[in-house]
Formats: structure tokens, sequence, C-alpha cells
């Protein structure tokens, strides 16, 4: 598979559960995160309990859960789309640098589809494909036509995993990380506890830039199943609108 591909999930596998495993490596100091976010139809996360990482291992249901390092893969999620409610639109793959450096060091990466420990499919990063950015979305599993599909999306951020959240509209889950707040759900489930805020809290601090990084480029994501053509140079404005509650 290539940056820009968009393919049919059932064309890739037929089975009702399959794992993404991420691997990267840098060639410089600092650590690769890998985060989920699952996304309403307006391309916001959908929830505070859908945001999936090592320090909330499963969304609503378990149709998203993230099963930690593997034997070939640095970080593992485990996707089973029959338990994905109406409510979630798309499935969004994040990894992002912890500490100094970026994605322009990264010497070998890989998004895989994988089916009881078989490779599917497999898609190829480098540092060749990046420059300053410090998190990466490396692909989308979205709704079209009634079914599944896959999309390579392969687009950067300068500013690092607080600009992943900001384009999602998740300002005010990353406000309460960032204040190590937990919210409560109505009857008492603990969406963060104060522990796991803390966790990303900290995870999230040490992948911040350290300069003023402009506003990354994004590419637009149409709906057309075709290979996009690259857009240099495109900014687009920081998403408006009220952002999703914590609650």
């Amino acid at each position: 598979m290539i940056k820009g591909q968009r393919v049919k999930v059932s064309e890739i596998t037929s089975e009702p559960v399959f794992d993404v495993g991420i691997t990267m490596h840098l060639s410089g100091p600092g650590d690769i995160g890998a985060v989920c976010f699952c996304l309403d139809g307006a391309g916001a996360l959908a929830e505070g309990r859908w945001l999936v990482f090592e320090g909330n291992r499963s969304s609503p249901g378990g149709a998203v859960r993230f099963m930690g390092a593997s034997r070939d893969d640095g970080h593992d999620f485990e996707v089973t789309l029959g338990k994905v409610p109406d409510g979630v639109a798309k499935i969004v793959f994040v990894a992002f640098v912890s500490g100094p450096g970026a994605m322009n060091q990264l010497t070998y990466g890989h998004l895989r589809i994988k089916s009881a420990d078989s490779e599917l499919s497999r898609y190829v990063l480098s540092g060749h494909d990046f420059g300053q950015e410090k998190a990466v979305m490396l692909a989308e599993i979205y709704r079209k036509s009634g079914e599944w599909r896959l999309y390579l999306n392969g687009q950067g951020f300068a500013e690092g995993i607080e600009g992943v959240f900001r384009h999602f509209r998740a300002e005010s889950l990353w406000e309460a990380l960032a204040l190590r707040e937990s919210r409560s759900q109505e009857g008492g489930e603990i969406v963060l506890t104060p522990e796991q805020a803390r966790e990303i809290l900290e995870v999230l601090r040490r992948s911040a830039p350290q300069d003023d990084d402009p506003w990354p480029s994004q590419e637009e994501g149409g709906d057309e199943d075709a290979l996009p053509v690259e857009q240099e140079g495109h900014r687009p404005a920081r998403p408006v609108g009220k952002p999703p509650t914590i609650h």
C-alpha cells in the first residue's frame, strides 16, 4: 500500500476482527507513541472514551482496543468493526514523537493490517516522507456507502500530538488532561482516572515542539477512492465550533 491509497477493508480482510500494527524507528533520541482517535460524522473526537491508547486501552464496547507491543510491532490495536456504533464514522491511527526528534529522523516505519498473526497488507514509511513534523495521521478507517474503507493519510503535524487533538476538536479533552482532571459519566463511570490523565499528560508534554512551529498543512480527504494529488503549502484554518464535551 502507498500514501494516499483508498481501498475497501473487505478487499484486505473478511475477518470480523483484525489488528493494526504500528512500528517506527528513529535515528536520534525520542520515543514513538501511538493513539487511536474515533471520530463522529463531523470529524470530531466522538467522546473522551473513544481516545484509545496505553492509558485507556479500550473504547466503549471493545470496538477498538490497545493491545500493547506484539512480537513484531511496537503498538498493536485490535479492531472489531461490527462493534463500532453508528455514531462513530471514522477511526484514525496516529503516531507521534515523544521527546526530542521529528519524523524526518525515521529510519523505518510501517502500519500493517494483520489477522491471526498473518500480515495482510503493509504501508511503509521513511524519514524522506516528512520534515519537522512530530505527529502523523497514518491511516483512517471510515464509512462510505454502507461499508468500511481504508485511507492511508500520511499527513504530519508540526505541533505534535497537541495539534492532532485540536484538529479533531478535542480541546476540552486536551485541557482536561493538562489540568490532570477526570470527569465522571452519569452513573459514576470514570472516563479517565487521575492516574491515566497524569500518564498521558507526561507523554503529551514531552512530545510538544520546542519552538513556535506553524500550524501544519493538512490534505483534504475527499470521498473519491482515488490517489489524491499532493497539496504543498496548504494550511487550513484551525477547526472551529464547540468541541465535544468530556463528561
